[in-house]
């Protein structure tokens, strides 16, 4: 049952469902809240098994279920007397808000200002921004008043921010970080894994990105040609041109599995990524996926995620895993053997941050 003095956490699920680090970083978001007080997620907007896969996260009997709408139900248990916690929604943030000039920006946020009048505390980590319209920079200048808490995901951001003079806190790790809970190795791995690698990338980019990833590809896997290279997209829109890149590397001979697409489950991908013991992506969370579970990591900074990619990763002081980060400008590959993320002092970054908002 509830216990009315311990904390209640908010969240609505409005992202990209066919994204399976989006499910990963709000399944992560609801088990560190839930581990601190009870939570309620507003599912009213998602596909069932996006839901199940995301309330899997909470720690038993910290789920709140209610027939109330969202923020009736929100405002209820603020005038209890209740600390209430409302989370926005996680990941990256760029180009033009949804329905930028339907309504002003006053009247599409008026729910901030009503909560946090009514004592909610107002949070939004796990964020990454760039590439934000003037509508959008309007936004979140007016959602700054509000928020009890703004701590985007890396430096690159901050400083993006502050440059827009939209104040925020100090970064907090990506939510994905909470996955590195056991230490698992990263150096020599015997058996198949050790003979398995994979690659996986976001193909919605600028024209010539492919033949830029194509190029990178061919290049990795001439450096490592003992390794059985296994394609996977965690995100749907990546299945066309993942498996455009995989024909272009058999014609060039390089031996290739099928292209595993695993965007609608995120214990697939771990499962997945515990095979392979090199992890080659410009995808933030198949890398961090793949790191979790002892896969050694190459980023590919470029394209729409690099920014973020980058300055991530060079927050963790792991500027030496970009490989390239622009065309024209690779590295030179003899042989690439990746790099070892140890993810416990980001995971202990996050925690920590999490019993700030929740103390």
């Amino acid at each position: 049952m509830p216990v009315p003095d311990r904390p209640v956490s908010f969240l609505r699920l409005r992202t990209q469902f066919e994204n399976a680090g989006d499910c990963l970083i709000h399944r992560e978001l609801v088990r560190l809240a839930s581990e601190r007080g009870d939570v309620s997620v507003d599912t009213s907007a998602c596909p069932p098994e996006f839901a199940r896969q995301v309330l899997s996260g909470v720690a038993p009997g910290r789920l709140l279920p209610s027939s109330l709408p969202f923020f009736p139900r929100m405002l209820a248990a603020a005038a209890t007397g209740r600390r209430c916690i409302w989370f926005l929604t996680p990941g990256g943030i760029s180009g033009p808000p949804p329905y930028e000039k339907a309504w002003p920006t006053w009247l599409r946020e008026a729910p901030l200002p009503i909560a946090s009048a009514a004592g909610v505390r107002i949070c939004h980590v796990g964020a990454s921004f760039q590439s934000l319209t003037d509508a959008h920079v309007a936004r979140w200048r007016y959602r700054s008043r509000w928020l009890f808490r703004m701590s985007p995901r890396d430096s690159i951001s901050a400083a993006y921010l502050r440059s827009l003079e939209i104040p925020c806190d100090p970064c907090v790790p990506d939510l994905a970080f909470n996955l590195f809970r056991e230490t698992r190795s990263g150096g020599e791995i015997s058996g198949v894994r050790a003979r398995a690698a994979c690659l996986s990338f976001r193909t919605d980019g600028p024209p010539g990105q492919a033949d830029h990833l194509a190029s990178v590809a061919e290049a990795v896997c001439a450096s490592r040609p003992e390794l059985r290279w296994r394609p996977m997209v965690q995100v749907a829109r990546d299945l066309d041109g993942m498996d455009l890149l995989r024909r272009r590397l058999l014609r060039a001979g390089f031996d290739l599995d099928p292209v595993a697409d695993l965007h609608d489950d995120v214990e697939s991908c771990l499962a997945f990524f515990r095979e392979v013991s090199l992890v080659v992506s410009n995808r933030l969370h198949v890398l961090l996926l793949g790191a979790s579970q002892g896969a050694r990591i190459v980023a590919v900074a470029e394209g729409p995620s690099g920014p973020r990619l980058t300055g991530i990763l060079r927050d963790l002081g792991l500027g030496g895993a970009i490989l390239s980060p622009a065309p024209g400008a690779q590295d030179p590959l003899e042989r690439t053997n990746g790099f070892v993320i140890d993810g416990s002092a980001a995971r202990e970054r996050l925690a920590r941050a999490f019993d700030e908002i929740f103390a």
